[in-house]
């Protein structure tokens, strides 16, 4: 195993029979989805392959790598493709950009649906679209789209529209703009949102596209330019990687740094479901057409894998490369604590030769509390105790039962728990004389009495919203006259400026609801919590 075997892109042919996969050092790997495991590797780039594009209807593959070069393949044995010509992006330049400040290190590359031409990005980071055959190449056009203030804005992802020859490209910044290769330098349409990269555009119907965005949001996009973009609410707790429509299920799929695959209801935009959880920040994914019950992902350790939708897991990986380390501590003056992927600790121990000119170290392995499909995000060495915290993306939180909230409050204020969840009655007090501090609010919304405290939502956990609630009910026998009687009484005491103001001391608001608005608020909380208790396998004791 070494980390040059890391993959770090992959395609599907157009029969969902291979998979081609991409390392760190250029090799290209291919892998039989029956089998899931590599066959066949060959080498292709000098450099780590950030992208691969399998064409729709003629036995060719391409890859991109961070060597800025192009490699042509056969695939007519799609077990062992061959390389045909490497098409080197530094000789296709673009007039006016001398002197821009570009690094191009994205993954643009694309296929024309019938023809042999291709997208990518050229070393001037503008958008290139190249005709090829076996032996040799031509650059038909450049387009430097994208250029400000002497910055050029690296283009992230390219295609080709649906039943069109028009081109679709998406930078790092947020720049869309569809381009008309008859005039290549005159976007028939083009816009930006946010300043954040927009990573992929997946084809729903007719002009409508889906976007995937750095800003956790699902854009729809209409290719023609007569509508406005449409923006979702956030979806995950990360960056957007790629979205995916499946044409066959008529899901919309999209994956994310959080390490989630999650479910995008086409409509509204919003997150519908988590489909998969994945040990890793995940990047590319694949819907499978023929069984959309199976998705591949690729993630950030270097690992392919093959996921079973219905069951929630992975039931297969391809992964042949070491885990990596990339957070260290000094944990005294000779010693350095070192982690990373999985649950391996490195010390790193140094015996300094005063007659020698370098410094020898000794290595040693332990075992931290935690999965093996996990991570650290971070250590750190607490100097009063002389200890070494490390974060883990497995870390769960504790449940300290108590006996009611004013109990667990007390504990909170004495410093023996750090944290608790707790009511607005229970809380704000002692928040006022500032023996406590909120971090979040767990509602929908922020709080009127305290709006500078933010929602979990917002910080990075969409749709959540768990709030403490009241209801006045009576028995179901009680004759509905009288029902009706009883709320407009309760609704007009409860819309009284002295009530509010007393139930606002407290940090809690007033809701003057009909019957059928409270029926249905209990039956909505009443389902929610259902399925929070099936998921955690909560059971009476």
């Amino acid at each position: 195993m070494h980390y040059t075997r890391k993959i770090t892109s992959f395609a599907v042919d157009p029969s969902e029979t291979m998979i081609y996969a991409g390392t760190a050092s250029g090799l290209v790997l291919s892998i039989p989805v029956d089998q899931f495991q590599i066959c066949h590797e060959t080498r292709g780039h000098g450099g780590g392959i950030e992208s691969i594009a399998v064409h729709a209807k003629l036995p060719y593959m391409a890859t991109l790598a961070i060597d800025a070069t192009v490699c042509l393949w056969d695939v007519s044995e799609p077990r062992a493709p061959r390389k045909l010509q490497t098409i080197p992006l530094r000789a296709i330049r673009s007039a006016g950009y001398e002197g821009v400040n570009v690094a191009p290190l994205a993954c643009p590359l694309a296929f024309h649906p019938t023809q042999r031409r291709l997208l990518t990005h050229n070393a001037d980071a503008a958008l290139a679209e190249i005709a090829f055959d076996d032996h040799s190449y031509q650059q038909l056009w450049t387009a430097g789209l994208f250029l400000e203030n002497q910055i050029a804005y690296d283009i992230d992802y390219v295609r080709y529209l649906v039943d069109s020859d028009y081109v679709f490209a998406s930078t790092f910044g947020g720049h869309v703009a569809v381009v008309d290769p008859q005039r290549p330098n005159e976007p028939v349409f083009r816009f930006r949102y946010d300043q954040r990269t927009i990573h992929c555009a997946t084809h729903v119907s007719g002009s409508e596209y889906l976007l995937a965005s750095d800003t956790r949001r699902v854009l729809r996009f209409d290719a023609t330019g007569q509508r406005e973009p449409e923006i979702g609410p956030p979806v995950v707790r990360d960056h957007l990687e790629q979205i995916s429509y499946n044409k066959v299920s008529q899901r919309v799929f999209a994956s994310s740094f959080d390490r989630t695959v999650v479910e995008i209801d086409r409509e509204t935009l919003e997150r519908k479901t988590v489909v998969l959880e994945t040990p890793f920040k995940l990047r590319w994914l694949h819907s499978f057409e023929c069984n959309p019950n199976l998705m591949l992902v690729q993630c950030r350790n270097g690992a392919l894998y093959l996921a079973d939708l219905e069951q929630k897991r992975c039931i297969g990986v391809v992964k042949d490369t070491p885990n990596a380390l990339w957070t260290a501590e000094r944990t005294a003056p000779d010693r350095i604590a070192i982690a990373g992927e999985g649950p391996e600790l490195l010390e790193l121990r140094a015996s300094s030769d005063t007659q020698a000119l370098h410094t020898d170290y000794t290595a040693s392995w332990s075992m931290t509390p935690g999965s093996r499909g996990s991570y650290a995000k971070r250590i750190v060495r607490h100097g009063p105790t002389d200890s070494l915290l490390q974060a883990r993306s497995d870390a769960r939180l504790n449940h300290v039962p108590f006996r009611g909230g004013g109990p667990a409050m007390n504990d909170l204020v004495a410093g023996h728990v750090p944290s608790l969840i707790a009511s607005a009655p229970t809380a704000t007090p002692l928040m006022r004389e500032g023996r406590i501090r909120a971090l979040a609010v767990t509602g929908a919304k922020r709080s009127p009495f305290d709006p500078d405290i933010p929602t979990i939502a917002e910080q990075g956990f969409p749709g959540y919203a768990a709030t403490n609630w009241y209801a006045i009910v009576v028995s179901s026998k009680v004759p509905p006259e009288i029902v009706a009687q009883l709320n407009a009484i309760l609704t007009k005491a409860l819309k009284a400026p002295e009530v509010q103001s007393a139930y606002a001391q407290q940090g809690m608001e007033t809701i003057a609801s009909t019957q059928a608005e409270a029926a249905a608020h209990i039956a909505r909380e009443t389902e929610v919590w259902k399925k929070v208790i099936a998921d955690a396998g909560i059971r009476l004791e």
